[in-house]
């Protein structure tokens, strides 16, 4: 993957590996994306990913409000937790 044009303005998580039969693959997250919200909580550090994920449960919905560097713009996706 070439270098990415991050805006300033963006804080987050860059995706580094979406498991391709993963519900994350499903909802067109791909890698390069930057996770900037997940339900509304900021994600500005792994551990706050990680947080956020472990408290899912199987059946969950999460609203996954990233940045995409490639269009430079913002998105929103749904997984389902597995």
């Amino acid at each position: 993957m070439g270098r990415l044009e991050i805006p300033d303005t963006i804080q987050g998580v860059i995706v580094s590996r979406v498991d391709p039969t993963g519900a994350a693959s499903a909802a067109a997250i791909r890698r390069g994306f930057i996770i900037l919200e997940i339900n509304r909580r900021p994600v500005r550090s792994v551990a706050d990913y990680l947080k956020i994920v472990s408290a899912a449960r199987p059946g969950e919905i999460l609203a996954i409000y990233y940045f995409d560097p490639t269009l430079a713009q913002r998105a929103l996706a749904t997984v389902t937790v597995e």
